[in-house]
């Protein structure tokens, strides 16, 4: 009895001993880290990763393009990168996307040198805050390269460096404050560059000096206000620039000369009051000028003298109060077989220096053309003209347009005086009034307007009635031959 009692004691012991192993076994094993994955396309979101990978893999099992999505914090010096480099080292196309709670703060200085044959990389909804030195530079097959809404305010030095395949940069909708002049080096093939939607207010002289191949450039919606000759030097292949809905008040002489091959220019939505007449001196394939929504209130003469290619302007909602035909004689013989012209939102002063209008009118084959001048308005109270063009009391250029953050719009900042006249507030349309029943003092009396096209050679059309007065005269000399 004592002996079965002993045996039954024993294997009680041994079951519990067996028992306890097995619990320290399991608790050694849950205080394990999990492996790390083999392949960043298996990437799952666990307590120690925050990605999550999808790939599009060829037929070798190689990854071709691969979009992340970032659910935590992750730095320059997380796994990950190491991971993308050492799994698919053959990406071509790769993005990187921080959800609501993703935290993206920095990427390795080596990251794109290392992806040899990654040609697209974007990036979006991070928290960079600035670009470092080569943060994204030093790559050889980079092409298009997208880094938009990531709220990057600072662009050091050599930022975008040796990047020698690149085409498109992207880095609108960001809160970039300034364009230092060092931040593009060794950037051969870039054509188009999107800085539009930042808080930019300063453009440092030779800023973009190494884009000398770059096709467009689009500056809108930032706090630019100054802006001269040196600000686009080296931009001489540029086609497009677009610099709406920025703070610019003057446009200087020749401020846009080293623009060569300009062909489409936007400045509306701005608060340029003054326009040089030499502003666009050597712009001689420049086809479209957006001046609208400003605060022009005189065009200068002769300002588009060596601007032979010019076929759309527009200049609605300003306040003007008259433009003579000087200032756009040159454009006003485009506008006969081809082109646009938008006049209307204006202060215009109804009287002879605005005649051209109806022999543009009644001469030109464009039937759009013709449709935007019977848009235009004019008062006849000229007190009430010369009114509302008094230049703006307070300055554009405000110190604390910092406090924005990128998601603001924009609708407050520019120029309100775009209400439509009507016939309530003293205006009416031009082209209900007679040509003849304009007035014209003598200091208003225009020269000739000369028609180079449309019209046989010579033809002179007398800008003060918009008739050939030549007509009636030869007509009378046939009459006294035949009485003859």
């Amino acid at each position: 009895m004592v002996e079965k009692m002993r045996l039954v004691l024993l294997l009680t012991i041994l079951c519990l001993h067996e028992a306890s192993l097995k619990d320290i076994r399991s608790r050694n094993k849950s205080k394990q880290k999990p492996a790390r994955p083999r392949d960043m396309c298996t990437l799952e979101p666990t307590d120690s990763n925050n990605v999550r990978c999808f790939c599009t893999k060829d037929k070798y099992h190689q990854a071709q393009s691969a979009e992340c999505w970032i659910f935590g914090p992750v730095t320059k010096d997380s796994f990950i990168w190491r991971l993308i480099v050492e799994t698919q080292p053959y990406l071509a196309e790769f993005a990187m996307i921080a959800s609501n709670q993703g935290e993206l703060r920095g990427l390795p200085p080596d990251f794109l040198h290392k992806l040899l044959f990654l040609k697209n990389f974007t990036v979006s909804y991070a928290l960079l805050e600035r670009l470092d030195r080569f943060a994204f530079g030093n790559s050889t097959s980079i092409q298009r390269l997208i880094l938009a809404k990531n709220q990057i305010e600072r662009l050091e030095e050599l930022s975008m460096a040796n990047l020698l395949s690149l085409r498109e940069l992207d880095l609108k909708e960001n809160r970039i404050r300034s364009v230092p002049a060092s931040v593009f080096r060794n950037v051969p093939e870039l054509k188009y560059v999107r800085l539009n939607n930042n808080n930019i207010s300063r453009i440092e002289d030779k800023a973009f000096a190494a884009l000398g191949n770059a096709l467009e450039l689009d500056l809108s919606e930032n706090y630019v206000c100054d802006i001269n000759n040196l600000t686009f030097f080296g931009l001489s292949k540029l086609k497009v620039i677009d610099l709406s809905a920025n703070k610019i008040v003057n446009l200087a002489s020749s401020v846009f000369s080293e623009l060569w091959d300009i062909e489409e220019m936007y400045l509306d939505d701005n608060y340029i009051e003054f326009i040089s007449n030499r502003a666009f001196d050597g712009l001689r394939f420049l086809k479209t000028l957006s001046l609208g929504n400003n605060r022009l209130a005189r065009f200068p003469p002769g300002l588009f003298a060596s601007v032979f290619t010019l076929v759309n302007l527009d200049l609605s909602n300003n306040r003007l109060e008259t433009l003579v035909f000087d200032s756009i004689e040159q454009f006003y013989n485009n506008l006969m077989t081809n082109g646009t012209i938008e006049l209307k939102g204006n202060k215009f002063s109804c009287d002879c220096r605005l005649d051209w209008v109806f022999v543009l009118h009644d001469k030109t084959a464009q039937a759009h053309i013709r449709r935007s001048l019977e848009e235009m308005q004019c008062t006849r109270n000229v007190d009430k003209a010369a009114a509302t063009t008094q230049a703006a009391e307070h300055s554009v250029c405000s110190s604390s347009i910092y406090t924005n953050s990128v998601d603001e719009t924009y609708a407050n900042d520019y120029p309100d005086d775009t209400d439509d006249n009507n016939g309530d507030d003293g205006y009416v349309y031009l082209m209900s009034i007679p040509v003849r029943d304009l007035p014209c003092p003598p200091e208003y009396r225009p020269t000739p307007i000369t028609v180079k096209q449309g019209s046989p050679p010579g033809v002179e059309i007398l800008s003060s009635t918009g008739y050939n007065d030549k007509k009636p005269l030869l007509g009378l000399i046939v009459a006294l031959l035949f009485v003859v």
